[in-house]
């Protein structure tokens, strides 16, 4: 290969390794309430979850957005008997009685935890672990977007997003990286 072409290579090479693609993010576009208002759900109640649902909350107002306090959780609790061709198929976490019969009952409690009524246009679900923002709007539970946060420009891209999407928010301004 004469030495032209391979510079020219090289340098190609260089230019395109130093360039890095952003992370992609993905919007469907749809009609928005003229006030639309948020709230920000995290992926279960532990702390980094609670702390990283915050700082998207924060994000999102400071855009302009109308943010909603999160619902309050509740558990519930439902107990069903099963009669005796359901006992002998197999229940995870039942007890199985005598009922004084021949014939078995089985009881089964099922224990979890679900959201109060949430009064939001839109649900946005936060991912610490994946570092991952989903909006969602909560009559259809269609998702409209879903955006890989960073820490640089996380912010940054959601707000894009929402103004993406027609959402009425303030001015976007990109963040500039620190240098070393």
């Amino acid at each position: 290969m004469p030495k032209k072409a391979l510079a020219l290579l090289a340098f190609h090479l260089l230019l395109v390794s130093g360039c890095t693609v952003p992370d992609p993010t993905f919007v469907v576009y749809r009609e928005i309430p003229e006030k639309p208002t948020f709230v920000i759900i995290p992926a279960n109640h532990y702390l980094y979850q609670v702390e990283f649902a915050n700082t998207v909350e924060a994000v999102i107002m400071s855009a302009g957005a109308r943010v909603v306090d999160r619902p309050g959780l509740k558990e519930v609790v439902t107990e069903s008997k099963l009669g005796q061709a359901q006992a002998e198929g197999g229940v995870a976490h039942s007890e199985v009685r005598m009922a004084g019969t021949t014939e078995a009952e089985a009881k089964v409690t099922e224990r979890y935890f679900e959201y109060e009524e949430i009064n939001a246009d839109y649900i946005v679900r936060t991912y610490a672990d994946a570092k991952q923002v989903r909006i969602i709007k909560k009559d259809t539970k269609e998702i409209l977007a879903a955006i890989a946060y960073d820490p640089v420009y996380g912010g940054y891209k959601v707000h894009k997003t929402l103004e993406s999407m027609g959402i009425p928010v303030k001015p976007a301004v990109k963040p500039k990286p620190k240098t070393q």
